[in-house]
Order: structure tokens, then C-alpha cells, then sequence
């Protein structure tokens, strides 16, 4: 199998299936792959250790299992958001409508699965940590 970040090639497997891959976007647009995962909290994990390494710009992205993949719909995004619903998805599914979701599109361009992945995963990020920083005001350490 190969597997696709942004539609640059990330890396090919024989034998593994993965998900999310540990990378750094150069400026120049160039892909500089520490890891790939098949598994988020793997790929988490992983991240971890490579900032710790010196690169701090490095993230976790999903890929693609094809070069140009094809765009979501609404239903689609929808039936996605659902399946990740305590993922990150959950916001997606409360808050956007048929018309979000189109204007989305024309702003930013059409909506993969990889990306939408990626859009959840943020989401649950933000969440966490506007969590801890929640309980982290409640203890009195802020």
C-alpha cells in the first residue's frame, strides 16, 4: 500500500496499514517523515518524543491511501462526524449545517476524509486543553 499526506508520498508498506503519519511541512512545501502510525495515540506518543529530539514544528496528520483523493459531501462529513463523535466530531455534528459545511468548502477548498480527520483530532486538542486549563484555573495553579 502507499499512503499520501497533501498528495506527496509518505511512505509504501507491504505489510502495515497506517493512519496517521509524524511530520514536518517544510516552507518549500517538502516533507520531512519521522514516523507513521496506525493508531492516533501511537502517533501522539510518537510526537512526544520527536519534539523532544529538537523538532518542534513536527505534527501528527492523517493520510490518504491515494494521491488525489475524493471530496466528502455534506452526508458524508456528517456520517464521518458521527463516527467520531467523541473524537473531536461532536462539534461538527452540533453546530454545522448544510450551509456551513458549502461555505466552508469555497473558502478553503473540498473537504477529504484525511482532512476531516484532521479537523477532528484539532478539535479534541483545543478541547483538552481548554480543559486542563479549566481545572488547572479550579485548583488555583493559574
Amino acid at each position: 500500500m502507499k499512503f499520501y499526506y497533501k498528495g506527496q508520498l509518505v511512505r509504501t508498506s507491504k505489510t502495515h496499514a497506517y493512519n496517521w503519519a509524524i511530520l514536518e511541512e517544510k516552507d518549500d512545501g517538502t516533507l520531512k517523515v519521522y514516523g507513521c502510525r496506525a493508531e492516533r495515540a501511537a502517533a501522539d506518543t510518537e510526537l512526544t518524543q520527536v519534539i523532544r529530539r529538537g523538532h518542534p514544528y513536527a505534527r501528527v496528520v492523517p493520510l490518504d491511501t491515494e494521491p488525489n483523493p475524493p471530496a466528502l459531501t455534506f452526508d458524508q462529513f456528517m456520517a464521518l462526524a458521527r463516527e467520531n463523535y467523541g473524537k473531536g466530531g461532536d462539534g461538527y455534528v452540533e453546530c454545522w449545517d448544510d450551509r456551513t459545511f458549502a461555505y466552508f468548502v469555497k473558502e478553503f477548498g473540498p473537504i477529504t476524509r484525511a482532512s476531516a480527520l484532521d479537523a477532528f483530532a484539532q478539535a479534541l486538542d483545543q478541547e483538552n486543553e481548554e480543559r486542563a486549563i479549566a481545572q488547572a484555573a479550579m485548583k488555583g495553579e493559574l
